[in-house]
């Protein structure tokens, strides 16, 4: 779990309720450097989401430069997230 991650989404406002629910997930999961690696199941159940909803909401989130995805074919999706970006980001 990464405070500074975790702080960080917290403290900015200008996120939807469901980016922020799944930033604040990856940042639990997250080491120091922004890694995290949850499963798409795991993110559905800490967050309360439907699947659904967490693809369009990680697309999102990508597209904010906030969170890079390495997409892996038959494995769990390896997640970074950029602090200067999520500190950085508004609406």
């Amino acid at each position: 779990m990464s405070l500074r991650y975790l702080s960080a989404v917290a403290e900015n406002p200008a996120f939807t309720a469901s980016e922020k629910l799944v930033l604040l997930c990856l940042a639990y999961h997250a080491d120091e450097e922004g890694l995290s690696w949850p499963s798409i199941t795991r993110i559905t159940r800490w967050t309360s989401l439907d699947r659904k909803t967490i693809f369009s909401t990680l697309e999102r989130i990508e597209s904010y430069r906030c969170l890079g995805t390495d997409r892996r074919h038959g494995a769990v999706n390896k997640y970074r997230l950029s602090l200067a970006a999520i500190k950085s980001y508004t609406s």
